[in-house]
């Protein structure tokens, strides 16, 4: 039944967390030493580079359309993208994404209440959303996600909001500046 696979996966969450909390985390300063060998010196450098100027651009930068706009400058979804990279684990900062995406749609539908937003209109918002969430070590993140979640977490939802997050950074770290 529907409950039942419910509850099951409510178990695994549970289950997931708490090794995390016991073993990853006391991992976590290892686990950095060996992304440090996936996320090269040259790419963290030229991302903290990019990433010092994208900061400073207007959303109009991230070309979203000036009706999209939010005068709080998505301050929310802001807020949580920078858990992303304080969070120690792969749960945790899978949650800060979920939730940035969720706080976006959020806001939008305040903004625009019987307008659905797509994924071409979501991207740019996100990148700007992105640029404001202090993530500087944004590639050891994206690493961390995509090697320690576990696999029922990237399931659906998780992977779509992964996948954008890694085509968000690829081509933030590419934009004209």
């Amino acid at each position: 039944s529907i409950d039942k696979r419910a509850d099951i996966l409510r178990l695994e969450a549970i289950v997931t967390k708490c090794a995390e909390q016991s073993i990853v985390k006391n991992l976590f300063p290892l686990i950095l030493k060996n992304l440090e060998e996936i996320v090269t010196k040259d790419q963290t450098a030229k991302w903290l580079e990019q990433y010092s100027k994208l900061s400073l651009k207007p959303q109009s930068f991230f070309e979203i359309p000036g009706d999209h706009q939010c005068e709080m400058e998505w301050y929310e979804a802001s807020l949580a993208c920078a858990d992303i990279g304080k969070s120690k684990t792969a749960s945790e900062k899978m949650e800060a994404l979920l939730d940035t995406a969720r706080l976006i749609y959020e806001r939008f539908h305040e903004l625009k209440p019987k307008t659905v937003l797509g994924a071409d209109d979501f991207m740019p918002i996100f990148m700007f959303v992105v640029s404001r969430g202090g993530l500087d070590r944004a590639f050891y993140d994206k690493e961390y996600l995509v090697h320690l979640c576990p696999a029922n977490v990237l399931d659906g939802e998780g992977a779509y909001y992964l996948s954008t997050f890694e085509a968000a950074l690829t081509f933030m770290l590419d934009m004209k500046v």
